[in-house]
């Protein structure tokens, strides 16, 4: 069924044409509402889509300075993506969220004041542990994540089992084995990557707005319909 062929269902039930956009948006709401109650085949991503995961950044070297939240570059390359990931001096234990990059000056901003004791030429590296997905996808809708060349399948855990496997986020190093939500649009991935991999993602898209007369709804008609919700309910 098209949003059309709703549409004029709709309509000659109120039996009022001037409600069209008011319209779009109830069913926009009630697709919304349905997708929420489970995992829907109708809306499974296929194929897969690639993530692919970046090494630890070590180029150059930086100057830093207790309780000072900026970090100094020199020849380290630093790019805008790093924002959100995990800057740690070689030689230090802690480790911090970087806030912002400013890439003409070479510099980073922490999340909090550097607690160590500073000093300049030292080695570091940047972590990169959180990864945004694709816009038709949330945490949630994801069905399987595998690395590509390891055929190793994530489990996902929640924040609790995250803190008994993981309490210390760079305590291990190396190829990841579990996945957790981070915000409402990316993941987190654990142990930290040791090199770059590619991860394949699985997962079910948000269903699209009907914005338009000829938009088709991306649930199936009323008989699958039916038996898909059985089985998700």
């Amino acid at each position: 069924m098209t949003a059309t062929e709703m549409l004029a269902l709709i309509e000659s039930e109120i039996r009022d044409d001037q409600v069209t956009s008011l319209i779009y948006d109830y069913i926009s709401a009630v697709l919304e509402e349905l997708d929420s109650l489970g995992y829907w085949r109708c809306l499974e991503r296929n194929p897969p889509y690639q993530l692919n995961l970046i090494a630890p950044h070590t180029t150059g070297t930086v100057t830093t300075a207790n309780g000072s939240a900026t970090v100094t570059g020199s020849g380290a390359a630093f790019v805008a993506g790093m924002v959100g990931q995990v800057f740690k001096l070689s030689a230090d234990v802690a480790y911090y969220y970087i806030a912002s990059v400013d890439v003409g000056a070479q510099t980073l901003t922490l999340e909090g004041a550097y607690a160590g004791t500073g000093g300049a030429g030292a080695a570091y590296s940047v972590y990169y542990v959180n990864y945004a997905l694709a816009t038709t996808m949330t945490p949630d809708k994801i069905k399987s994540i595998l690395i590509q060349d390891t055929h190793r399948k994530l489990e996902r855990l929640d924040d609790a089992e995250r803190d008994l496997k993981a309490p210390n986020l760079l305590q291990i190093i190396g190829e990841p084995s579990w996945y957790l939500t981070w915000g409402e649009s990316s993941i987190q991935v654990l142990p930290v990557p040791d090199k770059a991999y590619v991860l394949q993602i699985r997962g079910q898209k948000l269903p699209r707005a009907v914005t338009a007369l000829q938009t088709v709804i991306d649930f199936p008609e009323r008989e699958l319909f039916l038996k898909e919700f059985h089985a998700v309910a």
